[in-house]
């Protein structure tokens, strides 16, 4: 079920990224790249205030092997939530200033490669957004949302083998 939710996702990612055009989505991807900078920056100081604010969930043990051993799990939670706190609040901010330039769609100029450049691009977003909301998913002590990822193919092979991402990613919230 959750491949095929992912993969309507991504398609639709695709398709809205082509109504879009190159040029929003490309506006779109770079403010994904500064809110993800932004929340590196800050997520750890954020992370040790959730530790004071969210308790720990209890988790059962294997659970979440497929992701990382147990030993960092509470650090990882903490991490993964405040990085996307950060992430998501920064984004919305960009997204809304960003939606100013709509404007930019409706030169004649561009045409078919502007739409289908913007596709790509907007494939592209909802697979690094599905990316983060599956990795967060990875780590949260749920047994059904553990156990429909397990089941689900395509969400281990984005977590865990997503070039540069997954293992970059993996550095920065279980370190």
């Amino acid at each position: 079920m959750i491949n095929i939710i992912i993969i309507i996702l991504l398609l639709l990612g695709f398709f809205n990224g082509k109504r879009h055009g190159f040029i929003l989505q490309a506006i779109k991807i770079v403010s994904f790249a500064v809110a993800a900078g932004v929340a590196y920056l800050f997520y750890t100081d954020l992370a040790a205030q959730l530790t004071k604010l969210i308790p720990y969930p209890s988790m059962h043990d294997n659970t979440y092997a497929f992701i990382m051993d147990n030993n960092n799990m509470e650090t990882a939670f903490y991490r993964i939530i405040a990085f996307a706190i950060i992430f998501f609040i920064v984004r919305l901010v960009l997204r809304v200033i960003g939606s100013t330039l709509s404007i930019i769609n409706h030169i004649p100029i561009l045409g078919l490669i502007n739409r289908w450049a913007g596709g790509i691009l907007g494939f592209v977003e909802v697979y690094l957004i599905l990316f983060i909301l599956l990795f967060i998913g990875s780590i949260l002590p749920v047994d059904s949302v553990q156990t429909a990822l397990n089941h689900s193919m395509i969400a281990k092979g984005m977590i865990n083998n997503t070039p540069y991402i997954s293992q970059q990613v993996q550095q920065w919230w279980m370190k």
